[in-house]
């Protein structure tokens, strides 16, 4: 065995209470950003800046388990129905330091579930990462550590082992390009093939690839309910050389890009696009296509659950398939932009765990190769658009805005 585990630790009441609540099973990575803030004046070059440094929990993967942890408090909290009761639960690795220690209070803090994280038993250290912030913009420098050189799938396939077993009721990777030894062996395709077999819905989101070859998601895409990823990395991966360059040429067009990933084999692409919105693209049969004129962000939209959101659906054909595009308008904050850093794992967080708070209406049958309905999905856009934009008024990828689901 690789990491030594939590499993052998005593529940907490609360845990064995809720014990049957579905669980939504995030795999990814967990880092301590230390975040220094680039003053106006800028960086120095070759020599001295002075900045506010912090030293946060970090990581898409503990940053995606924290905000939809939070979310979903939000969302029992304000709602009636049942189907807010979810659970979250992390499957990562640290190591045996005071970096590790605080990562995981703060996964504790947030409610989410620790047993799936284990502790590095030959002295790799928790990963830590750089994070440059200007406000709008950020540079990352990242030593992986225990998540590149140790966490390995085969720890979480034993028999105690509670990865795709009942109650987990969503599968999600998350900093894909991070899990270095999972991805190259193979290992995240396993994974996701193994919850597609026990029935439930699989999502990643891939993070920036540093080695800049956009490789893997190929692989993955025939057993990927959804892709989560911004605008450029949608198109990095949709350039990249796994595309047959003869029938599959360089494109600059998001919705062309994601057509391609959806030829490939992805049940759903969602792009956010940082202050416009969000869109996901999804494919449709032919007998439920009908041609519709392209369309501006917002124009003809239908108003949706929150405040001025709107969001706007076409149709149109994309080489071979019918592609149904639904976009959702960001929010304008009526806040300063404190720094951008885990504003997509806001996004992340708060669209799956509404995707799963949300009930379908009446009657509504599922999209077509996705497990959800359109109504849903509508609703998941505005939530991650809602939770990216807050998040962006807050220091830190893992620090939760206190107006967190706020229509305000």
């Amino acid at each position: 065995m690789i990491c030594q585990d939590h499993r052998s630790q005593k529940r907490s009441r609360d845990e064995t209470s809720s014990i049957q609540e579905p669980v939504i099973q995030i795999l990814g990575d967990i880092f301590t950003d230390i975040l220094a803030l680039i003053p106006a004046s800028g960086f120095k070059v070759g020599g001295d800046t002075l900045s506010k440094i912090n030293v946060m929990a970090g990581g898409s993967g503990l940053n995606v388990c924290v905000h939809m942890a939070a979310y979903l408090k939000w969302r029992n909290a304000s709602s009636k129905s049942s189907s807010a009761t979810k659970r979250v639960a992390m499957f990562s690795c640290v190591g045996d330091d005071l970096h590790g220690k605080l990562c995981l209070d703060k996964l504790r803090e947030a409610g989410v579930d620790t047993e799936g994280v284990c502790v590095s038993k030959h002295g790799n250290k928790t990963g830590s990462c750089i994070v440059l912030s200007s406000g709008l913009e950020r540079s990352f420098v990242t030593d992986a550590a225990c998540i590149s050189d140790e966490l390995a799938l085969p720890l979480f396939l034993r028999e105690d082992s509670t990865l795709y077993k009942s109650p987990a009721c969503h599968f999600h990777v998350s900093g894909y390009y991070n899990l270095v030894q999972l991805r190259i062996a193979g290992g995240l395709r396993e994974a996701l093939s193994k919850a597609k077999e026990q029935g439930l819905p699989t999502s990643l989101n891939p993070q920036s690839d540093s080695m800049g070859l956009w490789n893997g998601i190929r692989n993955v895409a025939p057993v990927l309910d959804l892709l989560i990823a911004n605008e450029e990395e949608v198109l990095q991966i949709a350039n990249s050389n796994e595309r047959d360059p003869s029938l599959e040429p360089r494109t600059s067009s998001l919705s062309k890009a994601a057509a391609r990933l959806l030829s490939w084999g992805c049940g759903c692409v969602v792009a956010t696009l940082g202050s416009r919105g969000a869109t996901a693209f999804y494919r449709t049969t032919d007998e439920d296509f009908s041609p519709q004129p392209p369309h501006s962000p917002g124009a003809g939209g239908v108003s949706r659950r929150r405040g001025s959101i709107t969001s706007t659906r076409s149709v149109a054909k994309q080489d071979a398939l019918f592609v149904v595009e639904l976009e959702v308008v960001g929010r304008r904050l009526d806040s300063a932009i404190v720094d951008t850093t885990g504003a997509g794992d806001a996004f992340t967080g708060a669209f799956i765990g509404a995707l799963h708070a949300t009930s379908a209406e009446s009657e509504e049958r599922q999209i077509f190769h996705l497990p959800f309905t359109e109504t849903q999905v509508i609703a998941a856009l505005q939530a991650g658009c809602e939770a990216g934009a807050l998040a962006c008024t807050v220091l830190g990828g893992s620090t939760v805005p206190l107006r967190m689901g706020s229509d305000n």
